[in-house]
């Protein structure tokens, strides 16, 4: 299921993402391989063209792809942090809270992009001892 962040909440979710690999939680590390923050707004057509490209990867691998919609009207401080200027955006983080991709725009170079990174993330992963779903 992905999730929604308003200005209150998204500070601490998205300092989550970037929780150290060398902290696991009781019984494994339960935290997705990969999180695509994506910063969108109500009003933003060209979001529209990319919403259903990370929707697919999340249904596709719940337990590996974690989705985070980010609302840029009103996460003023995660925009700033992350340095997102305009939407669409989207910040593919690993596991280490390293980033690993960034998209930015929908057109179809862009779209086939962000689905080609969200692919071979998840295929290096599994090839490092990732589990597959």
């Amino acid at each position: 299921m992905a999730f929604r962040l308003r200005a209150a909440a998204a500070l601490a979710a998205l300092l989550a993402v970037g929780a150290s690999a060398e902290e696991p939680k009781k019984g494994g590390d339960r935290r997705p391989e990969l999180t695509l923050l994506f910063f969108t707004a109500p009003w933003c057509g060209p979001c529209k063209a990319v919403a259903p490209i990370l929707e697919k990867a999340h249904r596709k691998h719940p337990k590996r792809v974690q989705l985070v919609i980010v609302d840029y009207d009103t996460a003023v401080d995660e925009v700033r942090r992350w340095r997102v200027e305009e939407i669409p955006v989207v910040i593919g983080v690993g596991r280490g809270g390293e980033v690993v991709f960034r998209a930015e725009g929908a057109g179809a170079e862009t779209l086939h992009e962000l689905e080609a990174g969200i692919v071979r993330f998840l295929e290096r992963a599994r090839k490092k001892g990732g589990k597959r779903q």
